[in-house]
């Protein structure tokens, strides 16, 4: 996964994060501790946030439906469309005939494609296999202010030292990242 800051995001908020500017890991602990922070922020999510080319394959839903549903938004563009279907047989779509929508939503502009087989709907028993562009050019602000307090947190035991007890609580931090988190979240249906 690709990481959602810099280190020099993490220097340059030092103060806001409750790390006193002299405390300064090493590059690559540094380094890690982001990657485990956006590994961690992208799989609570479960989402990408980073621009990146994903391809899905999936069947149809379970009735003809205009929209195909991609795991992974915002859909920024869609780049190729292929379909097989049970008798083994395949083929390629014409982009052009898609919008893509909000929610990762994939539609047919129309009910007649160009293409002609299986123009119009997505089928039950047709595997698709679409690429496609997801995630933003610019990681919102939220995602990674959310990801910075997370390598904060992660910081804690190397920063504090040893404690004399354990707390099982939730910490501040973690309600912050959470609620920084919530309206990326996404939410599986069924």
């Amino acid at each position: 996964m690709a990481q959602l800051i810099t280190a020099a995001y993490i220097q340059e908020q030092m103060a806001t994060l409750g790390l006193k500017s002299g405390f300064s890991p090493s590059a690559y602990v540094l380094d890690t501790l982001i990657t485990e922070a956006s590994d961690w922020v992208e799989g609570y999510c479960d989402r990408k946030f980073t621009l990146q080319s994903v391809t899905e394959e999936k069947y149809g839903p379970s009735r003809p439906d205009r929209r195909f549903l991609a795991d992974n938004y915002p859909v920024v563009s869609l780049t190729s469309a292929y379909w097989t279907d049970d008798g083994g047989f395949t083929g390629e779509f014409n982009v052009a005939d898609f919008r893509v929508m909000a929610g990762g939503i994939i539609e047919w502009k129309t009910i007649f494609g160009s293409t002609g087989l299986h123009a119009g709907s997505f089928f039950p028993n047709i595997l698709y296999r679409m690429t496609y562009q997801t995630g933003y050019a610019t990681v919102p602000s939220n995602v990674q202010r959310a990801t910075a307090l997370k390598v904060a947190l992660l910081v804690q035991p190397q920063y504090q030292g040893p404690q004399e007890r354990e707390i099982f609580m939730v910490t501040n931090l973690e309600a912050m990242i959470v609620d920084l988190l919530e309206p990326y979240r996404r939410e599986r249906l069924g």
